[in-house]
């Protein structure tokens, strides 16, 4: 029949060698493909869209395993192409008819393919198949190694931070009249500031982490650590940086200049003359915008946006819950940032200008390494998929070159006498 093509999947175990060997051959350009499976003998059919097309050496012997990896290529039979890759209109790699074998099946194929091959490609958007094969043991140190600048870049980062803590801030003109708005309690803070780090970094991280546990894709791991990290300290630097040079004062000032309640005003200038501790005094200075505040947006901002890449939250399936799990972190963010105005650390417009600027500085670090959430590759990190491509172009030149070899002794070696 010319409306069918015939996909024979087998494959031979060696007890001695334990190779396993996979030959597949099929008519291109038909507009049905069947797949019999290796244990149920069952016939699965399937698009022609949905073919791959391969043909791999097969000199397996119990002194000689297979030495040679299998290539394969992904066809566009719509197109009736057999030279490589339509990233976006080839349909759908082999790994659709192991989705429907048993339990069984898929594991047995899953050890005889590429684990490339277990991501493939639908109509433009990358599904997840398998990412076990990237993790941090077999592939943590070759990624950090591509990274290294940007991990120096990182470290420079924190120094930068750490230095601008020493500089101190500009001491802004504070007259009479304008205590009235500076005389509110001196408080202790509802969220310390040794919990910053905890509630932007660690705990962003630790939700990361465990999307790793359960993905196990190093790629996923390496770029959201480092994309919070750039985010959090960059935040941190420009906050401090706009502390400094601003100096407004924080709505305890006067407490911090005049502890015991006693106001002592320059006679010529007005401006106040504090007696209070210095270094009480400086961080009093320091009121816009706000740090609390932009620590915890940029951290969990960076968050919210993970976490709906990883949902799929914006998959127009209309699933709400899906957005109160986003939401959590924007909220916990929001309260930290009115417990500053509730402390009377901060007026409103330092903690919105904070806010602003954690999101702001979230969102384009977050955009460095991942596709927006809203896009159907925004599951996964850039890297992720330019790592899978590379992967598909490595093998599909293998390929060409298995075909295209017609030597006496390539020949031998493939199995072709």
């Amino acid at each position: 029949m010319t409306e069918i093509a015939i996909l024979f999947c087998f494959y031979l175990l060696k007890q001695k060698s334990g190779a396993f060997a996979f030959a597949a051959a099929v008519a291109c350009q038909l507009p049905r493909v069947w797949i019999r499976t290796p244990r149920r003998k069952q016939w699965l059919s399937l698009p022609a869209s949905f073919c791959v097309v391969t043909l791999l050496p097969l000199p397996v012997t119990d002194r000689s395993p297979l030495k040679v990896s299998p290539a394969l290529a992904l066809v566009s039979l719509e197109r009736g192409s057999r030279s490589g890759v339509e990233k976006e209109e080839s349909g759908i790699f082999f790994c659709d008819a192991v989705a429907c074998l048993g339990s069984q099946e898929r594991e047995t194929l899953r050890k005889m393919i590429p684990s490339w091959l277990l991501n493939y490609r639908q109509r433009g958007s990358v599904r997840e198949i398998h990412l076990g094969s990237h993790t941090l043991k077999s592939h943590g140190i070759k990624v950090a190694k591509i990274h290294k600048f940007d991990w120096l870049a990182l470290i420079g980062l924190l120094i930068l931070v750490l230095a601008i803590r020493t500089v101190h801030p500009f001491y802004r003109f504070v007259g009479k009249e304008m205590m009235t708005d500076l005389r509110y309690p001196f408080k202790t803070n509802t969220v310390p500031p040794w919990a910053l780090p905890i509630i932007s970094i660690l705990l962003p991280a630790a939700i990361i982490v465990a999307f790793y546990i359960h993905k196990r894709d190093i790629y996923d791991l390496h770029h959201a650590i480092l994309g919070l990290l750039f985010a959090v300290l960059t935040t941190a630097l420009i906050t401090d940086a706009l502390k400094d040079a601003v100096g407004r004062p924080r709505p305890d000032f006067f407490w911090r200049c005049f502890p015991d309640g006693k106001e002592v005003y320059d006679k010529v200038t007005g401006n106040v003359i504090c007696h209070g501790e210095k270094k009480v005094l400086n961080d009093g200075h320091k009121s816009f915008p706000s740090g609390h505040t932009s620590w915890c947006f940029a951290g969990l901002s960076y968050l919210a946006l993970y976490l709906s890449g990883k949902i799929k939250c914006f998959d127009r399936k209309g699933h709400v819950a899906k957005l109160c799990i986003v939401f959590f972190p924007l909220l916990l963010a929001s309260l930290i940032g009115i417990s500053r105005v509730d402390d009377y650390k901060h007026h409103w417009e330092d903690v919105f200008a904070g806010g602003i600027l954690g999101v702001v500085v979230a969102t384009f670090c977050y955009l460095q390494f991942f596709p927006a959430p809203y896009h159907s590759d925004g599951w996964g990190p850039y890297a992720y998929f330019q790592m899978l491509e590379d992967n598909q172009n490595t093998s599909i030149i293998g390929l060409s070159g298995i075909h295209s070899s017609s030597s006496p002794a390539n020949n031998a070696s493939f199995g072709r006498v």
